[in-house]
């Protein structure tokens, strides 16, 4: 056990360690580095790291010998592709990495300039890393959407279409970015008329189909509210408090050498990390259904990056510092002890090939 404490310790250091030099000197070398760091701790794990690893292998084997499985088309293409190469689950693992933190650390990296990126990289690896040898799939689904947001910002909407779609191919949830291009409501004065009225349209057009989306959600996950159950939340509320107090102490939306576009963007990160832990704070009650939330939470990352990257004083830098240690730091070190996402002890793969 002390070996997987001092692993993810050190491997949290050596990430920092590439992203600290890789921004300081502008090194894209460093970048791909770190990328292939993180896909290698999580792709060559042991097949009892992580609580649904074994759900995955058994997935891969059934798919192996023929037998049908009932699992997205996309992940289903996946295997099928990936198994023309070799019969070792493994593959699939590093695969699935690889394509989850290239797309989370190049996106991050195009906020390099209005957000810490080494403390991004360190807070995605503490919040990320554990839960994604779990949930596999929807943590891959979520990073395609993630990086997709980049042609939403640039309003190349095709673009995000297709990252929707591919996204969605390996897990459902991610249909919910559909919302993200509320985005632009942030901006409604700054919009041209015409797109306010195909706003308002769209609007009208999806009250029509509350039912029919209502029917899907709860033909997908209705499971998820069958098991209820009620706890009180004092983490979440301390967290909304935060988020909110955070953003105007700071005064990180009244900097004048920003840009307008920067501005925007860090209105969308506040809303999207306080949208993330409302939704999630549905786990209270429904197990499982905080998984919902991830994909708005995930921007959580991108908003201690910036709130840190912005904030001059010394008192509030301390505050914060406080605060993320015990929202990020403290339940990430708990995971370890408490084993919660099923990744102690750690090994790798080849351990069980004996």
């Amino acid at each position: 056990m002390l070996f997987s404490y001092s692993f993810y310790l050190s491997s949290l250091f050596v990430c920092v360690f590439f992203a600290y030099w890789g921004n300081k000197y502008d090194l894209k070398p460093l970048l791909y580095l770190l990328i292939l760091f993180l896909a290698c701790i999580t792709g060559f794990r042991g097949y009892e790291v992580g609580i649904d690893t074994a759900n995955y292998i058994k997935i891969w084997d059934n798919m192996l010998v023929g037998t049908p499985v009932y699992i997205e088309l996309g992940f289903q293409w996946l295997i099928c592709y990936l198994q023309k190469i070799t019969t070792n689950p493994t593959i699939l693992f590093f695969i699935c990495s690889l394509i989850t933190y290239s797309c989370f650390v190049l996106r991050l990296w195009d906020f390099k300039n209005i957000a810490s990126f080494p403390l991004m990289i360190a807070i995605l690896f503490m919040l990320v890393l554990m839960p994604s040898m779990n949930v596999m799939r929807q943590y891959c689904a979520i990073a395609i959407i993630f990086y997709s947001t980049r042609f939403l910002f640039w309003k190349k909407y095709t673009k995000y279409i297709v990252g929707i779609v591919l996204a969605s191919l390996l897990h459902y949830s991610a249909l919910i970015a559909i919302s993200f291009w509320g985005f632009e409501l942030l901006e409604w004065k700054n919009l041209p008329l015409l797109k306010r009225r195909v706003y308002l349209i769209l609007i009208v057009v999806l009250l029509f189909f509350v039912q029919m989306i209502y029917f899907f959600v709860m033909t997908e996950y209705g499971h998820y509210f069958e098991d209820k159950e009620e706890k009180l939340g004092i983490l979440t509320l301390a967290k909304i408090f935060f988020i909110i107090t955070s953003a105007f102490l700071s005064g990180i939306w009244r900097k004048k050498i920003l840009s307008g576009n920067d501005k925007f963007i860090i209105k969308i990160a506040f809303w999207m990390y306080l949208l993330g832990v409302i939704i999630e704070s549905l786990g209270y009650f429904f197990p499982y259904m905080s998984r919902i939330g991830l994909p708005f939470s995930i921007f959580a990352v991108l908003y201690w990056g910036i709130l840190f990257r912005n904030t001059k004083n010394m008192t509030l830098n301390f505050v914060y510092f406080i605060a993320l240690f015990l929202f990020v730091g403290l339940p990430f070190l708990l995971s370890m002890v408490d084993n919660g996402f099923g990744t102690m002890p750690y090994s790798f793969f080849y351990q069980n090939l004996n």
